[in-house]
């Protein structure tokens, strides 16, 4: 089947829109046609193949809906400065992995999902814009809604206010006091393309799954998988943006259809057992409400709780503290924040392996150091010290 796909308008440099482009692409479900059997050599089994297209292809779900720009919201100013938020430095450096920049006619563009919402991002010179994409209908037929307050939940998800005194968490005023703290935080702190890397607030579930599949493993692939989760278990949002059609994170009752058969044939690994097991657990014992009152205890509990699950330790339950339960003092550490600390801080930690009592005496020594956003010293750091961004 045809559909035609309406590539969204980005900004001008002065963040003003252009006019809308149609661009007409040969798509089956949001996935490109198969042409011959050999491109069906990419699935591990015709079980897997199957689960891949599971979500795509059934006859029971809802067809999908060409948006149209005049039925999606205007670009809208999150009215922040760049030295406060900055895309390119938030969303795509390994904290979060549903976002991916649009097309090279699109620089500074991200298109992603935050809970049942699909949006665009856009970093602009003087400012971060924002896009809501919807269908032109609901599934019921019904026009889409349009009493959400997206302007909230994006400033929720960004950090921009404080989830307990909804006061301003203004990065430039944290890294002038880590700097006055650190000279060597300040060095990297001075460098204009470093400044606006914000840490997020996720929803617990979707950010623990995503760090269990981070195990031994890297930002693209990681980033596969957690698609592949959405388009397998998530729910279908009827919006299909460069051929292909944008999900919502599975809800945990979703993610109980996931087998651990099914996830090794989907590409997980070893990961898969883990993620089934969490989700079985976390399903036994409070389910998702238990993972959100975390947000309320002390670091060490929420770590007690995390780490009683299958799949993890002690990195990946800091980065859930760190990146979704509001613990700004936490500091999520590996083999890469272990040299930072040797190298950059000539911290003695001597053994061959990063072992719990070295974990603990980094995290204490960032902790002292940087207070109670020690993790958003630690979030700078560890993108200063990205391939990209090394000097």
């Amino acid at each position: 089947m045809l559909f035609h796909l309406l590539l969204l308008p980005t900004l001008q440099r002065q963040a003003q829109p252009i006019k809308h482009k149609l661009q007409s692409i040969n798509v089956m479900g949001g996935m490109a046609r198969p042409k011959t059997k050999s491109r069906l050599a990419h699935f591990h089994s015709q079980r897997t193949f199957q689960l891949q297209l599971r979500r795509l292809y059934s006859s029971t779900s809802s067809p999908l809906h060409m948006f149209s720009a005049s039925k999606n919201h205007p670009w809208i100013s999150l009215q922040v400065d760049p030295r406060e938020l900055r895309p390119s430095l938030t969303l795509v450096t390994g904290q979060s992995f549903r976002w991916r920049p649009l097309g090279k006619d699109f620089p500074g563009e991200y298109i992603g999902v935050v809970g049942n919402n699909a949006y665009i991002i856009k970093e602009a010179e003087s400012d971060t814009w924002y896009r809501v994409l919807r269908p032109t209908q609901n599934v019921d037929g019904k026009n889409a809604e349009e009493d959400t307050n997206h302007d909230v939940i994006l400033r929720d998800y960004f950090r921009l206010r404080s989830s307990t005194t909804n006061a301003t968490i203004s990065l430039v005023d944290l890294h002038e006091e880590f700097g006055k703290k650190d000279l060597h935080f300040a060095k990297v702190a001075s460098r204009d393309d470093l400044s606006g890397a914000r840490v997020l607030r996720q929803a617990p579930l979707e950010c623990l799954v995503s760090f269990i599949c981070s195990s031994n493993n890297n930002i693209a692939r990681i980033s596969k998988m957690v698609e592949a989760l959405c388009i397998n278990y998530g729910t279908q949002l009827d919006i299909e943006v460069e051929g292909k059609t944008l999900f919502a994170f599975p809800t945990l009752e979703q993610l109980r259809n996931a087998t651990e058969n099914d996830l090794r044939d989907l590409g997980f690994g070893y990961r898969a057992k883990y993620i089934v097991g969490a989700v079985d657990k976390i399903n036994r014992n409070g389910g998702e409400s238990q993972l959100y009152s975390l947000r309320s205890a002390s670091r060490e509990d929420a770590h007690k709780y995390l780490t009683s699950l299958p799949g993890v330790g002690a990195k990946v339950a800091s980065c859930v503290c760190l990146f979704a339960l509001d613990c700004d003092d936490d500091v999520p550490i590996d083999t890469h924040v272990w040299q930072i600390a040797k190298r950059d801080y000539q911290l003695g930690l001597d053994g061959k392996s990063l072992t719990p009592k070295i974990y603990k005496n980094i995290g204490d020594f960032f902790r002292k150091r940087f207070g109670e956003y020690a993790g958003w010293a630690h979030h700078l750091l560890f993108i200063a010290d990205l391939k990209e961004f090394k000097r």
